[in-house]
């Protein structure tokens, strides 16, 4: 029941697609052999958020500098209802941005299944140390295992190719919306190294000069 009580509120956001998709198929609308690449992109963006719902949560009190909840609620609804929603014959928004190109399509597929696999499994190993904002809880531990011995912002580099996956799987305008992400997603490993930097003096140094940000070997 508390797993439940956790996953209901969770998913609202998935169960007001779910509801709009089942009236837009009651009204005529279909489906077509097409976009199956981006309707599995669809269901990897699910699988995340199922996983982070049910991954453990922080067992201490965060404190630190936190993001505003007005602008973290807004970056969650407008992408999903951009991107996951029929909206392909929507004037401007659903003007084609990169040609349709099956081959094209699938490897922005693959990019997306590997990018959520890399932050789910990254959301696994970090466990009760992540946390949902610029934070260090106060049992914090130094992960530096599994993905986080390749790079030091494993969720975020997982994140970052599976946005990069979608927009190539959609090929639509509205799929920009993801850029908006990226940019954040970048600003937020800046953020955090100085943050990291200063909670771990002695260790962080040398894990970072061992392991680079986002890009293994290279940066």
């Amino acid at each position: 029941m508390s797993m439940l009580r956790r996953l209901i509120p969770a998913m609202r956001i998935w169960l007001t697609l779910l509801v709009v998709w089942a009236l837009y198929l009651a009204a005529g609308g279909s489906l077509s052999y097409e976009n199956t690449p981006w309707l599995l992109t669809v269901g990897c963006w699910m699988c995340l958020d199922l996983c982070w719902t049910l991954a453990p949560l922080g067992a201490q009190p965060a404190v630190g500098v936190s993001m505003s909840r007005l602008g973290a609620l807004v970056l969650a609804i407008i992408p999903h209802a951009l991107y996951c929603l029929p909206l392909t014959g929507v004037p401007i928004l659903g003007q084609r941005l990169i040609p349709r190109l099956s081959a094209l399509e699938m490897v922005g597929v693959v990019m997306c299944v590997v990018g959520v696999g890399l932050a789910m499994w990254a959301r696994c190993v970090i466990a009760k140390n992540w946390s949902g904002t610029i934070t260090i809880p106060s049992q914090h531990t130094l992960v530096q295992q599994g993905p986080y011995a390749i790079v030091r912002h494993p969720i975020y580099l997982g994140l970052l190719l599976s946005q990069a996956g979608m927009i190539l799987a959609l090929g639509e305008l509205r799929g920009l919306v993801f850029v908006l992400g990226i940019e954040r997603l970048l600003r937020k490993t800046i953020e955090e190294d100085i943050v990291l930097r200063t909670a771990y003096p002695v260790e962080y140094g040398p894990y970072e000069r061992r392991v680079k940000r986002l890009v293994p070997w290279i940066w």
